[in-house]
């Protein structure tokens, strides 16, 4: 018996009830909300829906299906409703239930679940229905969209059905919404076109708020996201697991701001994994109609700030990438360019100066699925080169905006010169080399792909020496 089911039959022997409510289903589906109403209704008025509540004979009971991190599922669930059963003579079930994919989007942005993962939550939750419905007790499956659609009449539907006597109608805000496109985002000419931009944020050791550089950095995204039209536009920010409950506050009611999760491996770390900021299931790829959207992914340091007109310029330049369809007379370039990389100013006190680093990349998000970064981290050395490389490999022509002043940063302090961390310096290095073979599938003749004659690039000379560098380390293994 595991330690949580211990203290629940302990409880209960020390207490006795008569009657108890079940409230499980699938994660994500609102099922907290609804044994907080249950709650609300036998007066356990300090349970905040987490795990049980013995108040008055009855005993308030809510998992979800998985619970915790790690994860227990089916298992341990049916462990605890077999000690309730054994010990209460009266036991209702609600089951809880939500459209699968908004599930799916809630989870990654809440833990950073990945698809797959998801989809194997459910053969457990599927385990769990059959289960219950094998009980023989009172079961209600209850619907989170049609809670929305129903409102109080689907509230008096489930006390009708368990014979409550209550008028507890508790408010219901649809948030669905938030996850879903409407046909306004459809009705210009970028209609094709999504992007969805990627950034860390994090608080510094031991502070309550953030530091006033990412402040800064934050309240000119806003400014930019609100000054473009309503289209298929959104800022997906990654922050560690501490982290987590001060962005959503922070971020609360920006519909077209999304807050998840680092993925495991970087949720505790002080700087996070390139690939758990990038790799999520939250890129757009199809419109309300059911036709293909070009979908692309933006990545950029918590320290770059960007003018109002940002996303309108780049939405001006991705739908010369790849559309063949323009607005107005537009007419295709002659060459086009299917990823773009901005280099930033540096603005030290009244002066501007040109930055050599790279830290603004936007590239189709089809390319994630076989991009490499291994275990390379952000804020150090060669997070630059490692994004180029992979954009490189996968791109016919890049094109590098480094002579117009589209995105600045307050300073330039370049800690990543200190000699404290020149050992994670060197890992990032290794790291780099080991994602940078893994990329090329440890076959020199792929290096082909790499033609930098194709591409409107500054940094090829660097580039190359990083091939070469890693090449040479290919050539040590062979």
């Amino acid at each position: 018996m595991h330690g949580a089911a211990k203290r629940l039959e302990e409880s209960l022997v020390d207490n006795p009830v008569s009657i108890a409510w079940v409230i499980v289903g699938q994660e994500s589906s609102g099922s907290k909300f609804i044994a907080k109403t249950m709650a609300k209704i036998f007066h356990h008025n300090d349970y905040k829906g987490t795990f049980f509540s013995l108040v008055n004979s009855s005993l308030i009971y809510h998992r979800s299906c998985p619970f915790g991190r790690p994860k227990n599922g089916f298992d341990f669930i049916k462990e605890e409703i077999e000690i309730i059963r054994s010990h209460c003579p009266c036991v209702n079930i609600i089951f809880t239930t939500r459209s699968k994919n908004i599930s799916f989007s809630r989870k990654a942005l809440r833990f950073g679940d990945t698809t797959e993962s998801a989809h194997a939550d459910l053969v457990d939750l599927d385990r769990l229905y059959e289960y219950l419905v094998n009980l023989g007790n009172l079961l209600f499956v209850w619907n989170y969209e049609t809670m929305c659609l129903l409102r109080e009449k689907y509230f008096k539907r489930l006390y009708d059905y368990f014979g409550i006597n209550s008028h507890y109608f508790p408010n219901v805000n649809d948030s669905n919404e938030e996850f879903l496109f409407n046909s306004i985002f459809f009705a210009d000419e970028y209609s094709s076109i999504a992007l969805t931009c990627n950034i860390n944020l994090y608080r510094k050791k031991n502070a309550k708020e953030l530091d006033s550089t990412q402040l800064e950095t934050i309240k000119s995204l806003k400014k930019a996201l609100y000054a473009s039209v309503n289209r298929q536009l959104k800022i997906v920010v990654s922050v560690a697991s501490r982290d987590l409950r001060f962005f959503h506050s922070l971020f609360r009611g920006e519909n077209r701001i999304v807050v998840r999760s680092l993925g495991i491996d970087s949720c505790e770390r002080q700087k996070p994994y390139i690939r758990d900021i990038l790799d999520h299931d939250l890129y757009t790829t199809t419109n309300s109609n059911d036709q293909r959207v070009k979908s692309y992914c933006m990545y950029l340091n918590a320290d770059i700030c960007v003018p109002n007109y940002f996303f309108e310029f780049l939405f001006q330049q991705l739908i010369g990438f790849s559309n063949t369809k323009f607005p107005g007379n537009l007419t295709k370039a002659k060459k086009t360019f299917d990823c773009i990389v901005i280099n930033r100013r540096d603005v030290i006190g009244d002066d501007l100066y040109w930055h050599p680093g790279s830290d603004l990349f936007v590239f189709p998000s089809e390319w994630l699925a076989s991009m490499r970064f291994g275990n390379v981290c952000i804020g150090l050395p060669p997070i630059g080169p490692i994004l180029w490389l992979n954009c490189l490999y996968h791109s016919k022509s890049a094109l590098q905006v480094s002579d117009l002043f589209i995105t600045h940063h307050i300073g330039n302090d370049q800690s990543w010169k200190d000699s404290k961390v020149q050992d994670d310096v060197d890992l990032n290095m290794r790291s780099a080399a080991e994602a940078f073979r893994s990329l090329i599938g440890s076959d020199k003749r792929n290096l082909s792909k790499f033609d930098m004659e194709k591409h409107s690039i500054l940094a090829k000379k660097r580039l190359k020496h990083f091939i070469l560098q890693w090449t040479s380390d290919l050539d040590k293994e062979d």
